[in-house]
């Protein structure tokens, strides 16, 4: 093997390390969300549960490589869904729901959320761009026909 295919296998293993660690983390942060949200009704739940299922599907990503498509499908999915946790975070704390012990007081929350849904939801664009342009890697680099 070259060295230039050496160094791409070791970059997809270390990827597809990456994606699995990042699976099996935010896999339990969704289940806690989840039985947060259902068990007891927490808000803290839902935004959990939708912002580290966006994680979460970042991991799939990483898992199945950035040259399928399906993978490429799964990164805008997962901004928008990372976007809707954040939102929903910060419809909930302006509404005056308790998110966490110590945030309800914080006056700096729902900026924070706001911004951080719109960043995701701006990746969420660029990334279905991206996804539109896409050229797979057996295209010969030639352009989709409109």
């Amino acid at each position: 093997m070259f060295d230039r295919e050496r160094l791409i296998s070791a970059h997809d293993r270390k990827q597809r390390r990456s994606g699995i660690k990042l699976i099996v983390v935010s896999g339990l942060f969704v289940v806690a969300g989840l039985i947060l949200f259902v068990g007891t009704g927490e808000p803290v739940g839902l935004v959990a549960l939708l912002f580290f299922g966006g994680c979460l599907l970042v991991g799939v990503h990483l898992v199945m490589g950035e040259d399928r498509l399906a993978g490429r499908a799964l990164l805008v999915i997962a901004a928008f869904i990372a976007a809707a946790g954040c939102a929903s975070g910060a419809v909930y704390s302006s509404l005056g729901f308790q998110i966490g012990r110590s945030w309800q007081t914080a006056e700096y929350i729902v900026p924070v959320m706001i911004v951080a849904a719109m960043l995701f939801g701006g990746a969420g664009i660029v990334s279905l761009v991206q996804l539109v342009r896409f050229r797979g890697p057996n295209d010969g680099g030639k352009r989709r026909s409109r």
